[in-house]
């Protein structure tokens, strides 16, 4: 279909706009999360805080209760990502979409493919739930080390808020890519977001490529202090 030189600047502008748009999603995924893992950290502190002992029968008592928050929490940031996630999808498709409309410019509803879509959901689900299980593996072995090396349950809550996750860190070597669960959780959501979002504008690039060829594609970077 023929397009206009001043439909293709049209579209230049409003492509542009739409990148601008799009770089603040990692960040904007990351709202709410904070929130669920406060409140998985609140749960975790009640749990020993009012433990009814401190010794090894009652340390299987806490573990038992903080495997069914750290189930419970998988679910809420597998719920989360997911929805997180088909907004990223959908992000990436407008940047598309959203020139081709401002400039009047004729795009068939043509269907793209979902199967990009299902993986990113599927591979963020399992990333989030290894957080919840590793989480609850790391705080069941400081309260098992804080009862044998006759610690308070204070000294204990305490050293649960730097709890490192990553194999490196379980293993005693140096120190940990990621420190914290929190930072972990960052850095999933804003590698997951990101990608999906590029997928979902990929996907929607080569169905508008096959009407419109001439019409140039862009590369869409996260422009913060992280890119290179």
């Amino acid at each position: 279909m023929p397009v206009s030189t001043e439909q293709k600047l049209r579209f230049q502008r409003a492509f542009e706009a739409a990148i601008k748009k799009v770089s603040s999603v990692p960040e904007i995924a990351m709202n709410g999360v904070w929130n669920i893992l406060k409140d998985y950290r609140t749960q975790i502190i009640d749990i020993i805080a009012n433990s009814q002992g401190w010794d090894a029968y009652w340390a299987t008592q806490m573990k038992d209760a903080i495997d069914r928050a750290s189930a419970n929490l998988a679910r809420v940031l597998k719920n989360d990502v997911s929805e997180k996630i088909d907004k990223a999808w959908d992000q990436g498709r407008n940047v598309v979409l959203e020139p081709f409309q401002q400039s009047e410019i004729m795009l068939p509803n043509i269907g793209i493919s979902l199967e990009d879509l299902s993986l990113s959901k599927d591979l963020a689900a399992d990333l989030v739930t290894d957080i919840s299980r590793q989480s609850a593996k790391n705080i069941s072995r400081q309260i098992q080390l804080g009862i044998l090396g006759g610690k308070t349950q204070t000294d204990v809550i305490k050293q649960f808020g730097r709890i490192v996750i990553s194999d490196e860190a379980r293993q005693g070597k140096a120190r940990s890519i990621f420190k914290t669960v929190v930072e972990r959780a960052n850095v999933i959501y804003r590698t997951e977001t990101m990608r999906t979002l590029n997928a979902g504008h990929y996907a929607q690039s080569l169905s508008a490529a096959e009407e419109y060829p001439e019409l140039r594609k862009f590369w869409m970077a996260n422009n913060d202090a992280r890119s290179r």
